[in-house]
């Protein structure tokens, strides 16, 4: 039986919906245990759907995305305790939360991003929710812990072709609708501005733009002049996908129409 009241919910999208959040009530341990052996300390929204790939999450299908995304967040909320309990004796621990896009290379740069303590865990939020963020900086410093976030800019197009698409076509990650890419391009970036002023000093911050895979150092400033009326994007996107999949066939009808929503 699971308990709504932990979850926060009243209802199920569906019935695979209902069958990921009683796999999470019956079998936490052992889900929890899966995620570490295969993602060890990066915590990714997208990395918790992968372990219902069982009880039937496909990456290549937008619904099925949307289907496990809230029981997979239920899942890294697990997880962001079990890593604060290991480290909460360690001194001069960081925390790194990711912001940007999907395909903006935020887990990659993370991984290799320099810092002066313990990286504890790597939280790819993509901070889309900016209460919820609030909510997780504020529970870092609560633990003694540094937090830090690591925001990665990206041109939406290139995110999206080079990055979103191309981990779909080698099966590494899943399809995102074209409207909910160009919500994150523009929530995300105002929420980081947002969080840099609520924090301040007790934030540390790295600002960086991916161009075509070199990240390069930009400023609060820089972030905020960026274009982001979405249309064009948009069409410059859905031109591409187009071609791919009509006239070079390297894309597949069901991604296209995924990817167009």
């Amino acid at each position: 039986m699971i308990n709504y009241k932990t979850y926060g919910i009243t209802d199920f999208k569906n019935g695979k919906e209902k069958e990921a959040f009683e796999c999470l009530e019956e079998n936490s341990e052992e889900l929890k245990k899966k995620y570490f052996d295969k993602f060890g300390n990066i915590l990714s929204q997208d990395f918790a759907r992968e372990v219902f790939k069982d009880i039937g999450y496909d990456r290549e299908n937008s619904e099925s995305t949307d289907t496990f995304g809230r029981p997979a967040w239920e899942l890294v909320k697990l997880l962001f305790k079990e890593y604060h309990d290991i480290y909460k004796d360690f001194g001069n621990v960081e925390e790194i939360i990711t912001g940007g896009i999907p395909g903006a290379g935020k887990t990659t740069s993370s991984r290799e991003i320099q810092l002066d303590g313990i990286v504890s865990l790597i939280a790819d939020i993509n901070i889309m929710n900016y209460d919820e963020t609030v909510k997780r900086i504020e529970q870092i410093i609560a633990n003694g812990f540094k937090p830090v976030l690591n925001f990665i800019y990206r041109d939406p197009y290139e995110a999206y072709i080079n990055g979103v698409l191309r981990r779909v076509v080698s099966k590494t990650g899943h399809i995102i609708k074209i409207d909910n890419q160009l919500k994150s391009y523009v929530i995300t970036a105002e929420n980081a501005l947002r969080l840099i002023d609520k924090f301040g000093d007790g934030l540390k911050v790295v600002l960086s733009e991916n161009k075509n895979g070199e990240l390069i150092e930009i400023s609060a400033g820089d972030l905020k002049s960026k274009n982001y009326k979405t249309e064009e994007f948009k069409e410059r996107i859905i031109n591409e996908l187009e071609r791919l999949c009509f006239e070079e066939r390297e894309i597949s009808r069901d991604i296209y129409e995924s990817a167009i929503g």
